[in-house]
C-alpha cells in the first residue's frame, strides 16, 4: 500500500487512515464520542457533548447519529463508520475541509481543513504527515 492511501481516504463513505483515526481518537479525547469494549468488539455512541459539537460546526443531522467501528486495513486500528461518519465525511468535502479523488478513494486536507482539523479538534495535520 502506498502512504496516501495509509494517511486519508474513504472507506466505503466514511473517513480511513491517518485522517479517520486521528479524528476518531481526538473525538473521543474531548467527550464527543464515547468509546466502550464489550465482548472484545469496539462500540462507539454520539454524546450529548457531541450533539452540541455538530451543531456548531454546521453539520448536525437529528436522525444520522449512528456510530459504528471499522477496522482500518492499513492501520489495524477502529476509526468512525456509520451514518455520523458518512455525514461528518460530507461535511468535509462540502466545506472545502477536505478533497476527494474518486478514482482512488484518496483525500487531500486542505490548508482550510488544517485550520480546522487543529481549532475544532486539535489535530495537528502537518505535524501528523511529515
Amino acid at each position: 500500500m502506498n502512504k496516501s492511501f495509509a494517511k486519508a481516504r474513504t472507506c466505503y463513505q466514511h473517513l480511513a487512515g491517518d485522517l479517520g483515526i486521528q479524528i476518531c481518537d481526538a473525538l473521543i479525547k474531548i467527550g464527543c464520542v464515547h468509546h466502550n469494549i464489550i465482548d472484545g468488539h469496539s462500540q462507539y455512541k454520539l454524546s450529548d457533548i457531541g450533539v452540541t459539537w455538530t451543531k456548531d460546526v454546521g453539520f448536525y443531522q437529528t436522525k444520522r447519529t449512528q456510530i459504528k467501528a471499522c477496522i482500518d486495513v492499513t492501520h489495524k486500528r477502529p476509526h468512525l463508520a456509520g451514518a455520523w461518519a458518512i455525514e461528518l465525511c460530507a461535511f468535509l468535502l462540502r466545506n472545502g475541509y477536505t478533497e476527494q479523488d474518486l478514482k482512488t478513494r484518496h483525500i487531500k486536507v486542505t490548508a482550510l481543513g488544517e485550520q480546522f482539523l487543529q481549532q475544532k479538534l486539535a489535530i495537528n495535520w502537518a505535524q501528523i504527515t511529515k
